[in-house]
């Protein structure tokens, strides 16, 4: 497992990257704060979209019947088993109010016929 710190100027790529290669598998979001203490906002839902915007600084995940937006990030690791996109197991956003938000992908099923 590794994990690593993306630099703020990556962050739109490795974003568009992520919803481009995981689009169709299902995440959890965690939000953990001294002040609101450990909330869960999302469980298994199908992960539609994930983007940066640079100019407003937001975070915004979109599924089906969900949205969660995230602002002014200042860190974010990515955990994955070789580095690789495809292999992301969990995203952590550190925001301006310094909440960890946890992003988990869920293992994708393999159907066999």
């Amino acid at each position: 497992m590794r994990t690593a710190q993306i630099d703020s100027k990556d962050w739109q790529e490795k974003f568009n990257q992520i919803s481009k290669k995981l689009d169709n598998r299902n995440i959890n979001i965690e939000v953990n704060g001294l002040d609101i203490g450990h909330q869960v906002e999302a469980t298994s839902v199908h992960l539609k979209g994930l983007t940066y915007d640079p100019r407003d600084n937001i975070i915004g995940i979109a599924s089906d019947n969900f949205e969660h937006a995230i602002s002014s990030p200042k860190k974010i690791f990515f955990t994955s088993a070789d580095g690789n996109v495809e292999s992301i197991e969990s995203i952590e956003i550190t925001d301006s109010k310094d909440r960890k938000q946890i992003i988990t992908f869920e293992a994708a099923l393999l159907l066999s016929h």
